[in-house]
């Protein structure tokens, strides 16, 4: 049995002994869940990726969900589903809604260096963002307003500002892919593959930042974790 698995596994045990069973349906009372889902959606082609982010809910009750090349759209009120559009050669590997400001706006991310845009209304793209050639991942997206964090294979995490289709800040955040990205006002939250969850001050970075001599910007926060930090999420957000 390797450490890694020794160290869930001891977690598992430790929250599992915080709930006491008290019938079927403790559990689902406790998080004030219904015993059975409120609907089901076929997924059909999801790819079998652990480091991608392919489903986003929106503040107008509408799923997006990234399915091998395609992004579909459910609207649960409407019962509805539409395929917003399909991308040859690539698959789908993040997809954020945007805010309430805009909310029929689509982020995705691919197997590439690009990240687009969608109007969900219009069905059109609307815009094409470059993040750094070498990282061929969009691993996570995340909005602030009109700013929208994207983070790459390569460690790379980029800040974009859509009123101005343009990088407004490149951070050399970590050494392998990132998965996780996340906003809290100027606070901005990162996880990635090489086992490290940051935290960054985005109104000290306006310069540039303090560079390591490994060539990585130097976060706020770094806290080393015992493996991929998959999604990275503050407390009171």
């Amino acid at each position: 049995m390797s450490k890694e698995f020794d160290f869930r596994f001891e977690h598992a045990l430790h929250y599992a002994s915080l709930i006491k069973p008290r019938g079927p349906h403790h559990l689902s009372s406790l998080l004030n869940l219904e015993p059975i889902p409120r609907t089901c959606l076929d997924a059909p082609s999801l790819c079998d990726d652990f480091y991608i982010n392919v489903l986003s809910w929106s503040s107008q009750d509408i799923v997006a969900v990234g399915l091998d090349d395609s992004v579909y759209v459910d609207s649960l009120s409407a019962r509805s589903v539409t395929r917003l559009f399909k991308e040859f050669g690539s698959y789908i590997t993040s997809v954020k809604w945007a805010g309430k400001e805009v909310p029929n706006t689509l982020a995705v991310g691919n197997d590439s260096d690009l990240v687009t845009v969608w109007d969900t209304v219009s069905m059109e793209k609307t815009l094409s963002l470059q993040g750094p050639e070498d990282s061929r991942f969009t691993g996570d997206i995340d909005w602030h307003g009109p700013q929208l964090a994207a983070g790459f294979g390569g460690g790379t995490v980029k800040l974009f500002d859509i009123r101005t289709p343009q990088t407004v800040l490149s951070i050399n955040a970590h050494t392998r892919k990132v998965c996780g990205v996340k906003w809290n006002g100027h606070l901005l939250a990162t996880g990635a593959d090489d086992n490290f969850s940051l935290c960054w001050d985005l109104r000290s970075m306006g310069h540039g930042g303090k560079v390591d001599k490994r060539g990585l910007h130097e976060p706020l926060w770094r806290w080393p974790q015992k493996g991929c930090v998959k999604v990275s999420r503050f407390p009171m957000s």
